[in-house]
């Protein structure tokens, strides 16, 4: 077809049944790159490590290890949960920091005005790094951050071996 790369912008399971068939069919020279929802342990069972190797997904937020706060949080949530953490598990937990940091700075019985107002003027560092929302409620925290699919584990690409030339990501020329 001549093209670099495959986007995909749904789930797990469907982007690893791409994968694997495009494995299948020998295509070996075309990136597949996704959004968050496939970075995920399902994608990587579904695709193959084989064919799930080398594939490209965003990831919201910053990357977790690059926060202090991150491993501590980490540690409680295994010490807690039986659970993996899923995709948007810090990101939930930070989200509800905020939500917290809001309500404690309301003097009196919060409401819907005075949470939206206390979430506004929200300024503190969390497992994400340091949160902010601008003018129009938006958060300065960065959007996003590419991982990539590397010996069956979804890694931060700028660390990676692709990221770092060792490797090469296909669909590259």
């Amino acid at each position: 077809s001549g093209c670099d790369a495959v986007f995909y912008g749904g789930t797990a399971q469907e982007c690893g049944l791409i994968a694997a068939q495009m494995n299948e069919m020998g295509i070996s020279d075309i990136l597949l790159f996704g959004i968050s929802g496939i970075a995920s342990e399902e994608f990587i069972t579904t695709a193959g490590q084989k064919a799930a190797e080398g594939t490209i997904a965003t990831s919201p937020g910053i990357d977790p290890n690059s926060s202090a706060s991150y491993n501590a949080f980490l540690e409680d949530f295994q010490k807690y949960s039986k659970n993996n953490i899923g995709t948007f598990t810090v990101y939930s937990y930070h989200a509800a920091q905020v939500i917290l940091a809001a309500l404690q700075s309301i003097d009196g019985v919060p409401d819907r005005e005075k949470l939206t107002a206390a979430i506004a003027d929200v300024d503190m560092d969390g497992v994400l790094g340091h949160t902010t929302f601008d003018a129009i409620g938006q958060t300065t925290n960065p959007m996003c951050y590419l991982v990539v699919c590397q010996d069956g584990k979804w890694v931060p690409y700028d660390t990676s071996e692709y990221g770092t030339g060792i490797r090469t990501l296909a669909g590259r020329k």
